[in-house]
């Protein structure tokens, strides 16, 4: 995806994204990673890296990867049906986590989509707004977002969250005990 052809089978590429990695921790201090895009790149690699990483520094890190899969998207760009993915099921996030030994967590698109509903339908239903979430299945694989450089107006999987709704949204993910809050910097 979008000119990312880093080769994961070849032994130097791996041994050189590992080392940077491990290199990349200690020089900064990271306390984690963000996989963007996740499902584009080899999961065998991910599990390993994220070990290594791990074992070089003598910690575990936090990792979390976005993953937009399945579903209806609001609007259609023809050039761009590629990508033009939302993750509406929870379980087939939860499926594809597995893979990763529950070591990965993932930004909770399910209930972005919810807020986006509830914010824009007019016989949405509160109660429902954590129905079918990674929040609600497995807290401790979730980040919770309300927004991000992706759904925002304009980008490749547009979610509108109305204005009037988000410091509810907000409230939602910040104020529960389950998952990992996420504010987006776009929004404050």
């Amino acid at each position: 995806m979008m000119f990312s052809d880093l080769d994961y089978r070849h032994g130097e590429v791996v041994e050189d994204v590992n080392n940077w990695g491990a290199w990349v921790v200690k020089e900064f201090g990271l306390s984690g990673f963000r996989f963007d895009a996740i499902q584009h790149f080899s999961q065998r690699f991910t599990n390993q890296f994220m070990h290594h990483v791990d074992k070089e520094t003598g910690a575990e890190r936090f990792y979390v990867g976005e993953y937009w899969s399945g579903g209806r998207h609001w609007r259609t760009l023809p050039y761009h049906q590629y990508i033009l993915i939302f993750a509406l099921d929870a379980a087939t996030m939860l499926a594809y986590g597995d893979k990763f030994d529950h070591r990965c967590c993932f930004y909770d698109a399910p209930l972005v989509y919810n807020f986006s509903r509830i914010s824009t339908e007019e016989d949405a239903d509160l109660r429902k707004v954590f129905d079918k979430t990674l929040v609600s299945e497995r807290p401790m694989d979730a980040v919770t977002v309300v927004m991000n450089h992706d759904t925002q107006p304009g980008q490749t999987v547009e979610t509108p969250v109305e204005g009037f709704f988000k410091p509810l949204a907000y409230c939602l993910i910040l104020l529960r005990n389950a998952g990992y809050p996420c504010p987006f910097y776009g929004d404050l």
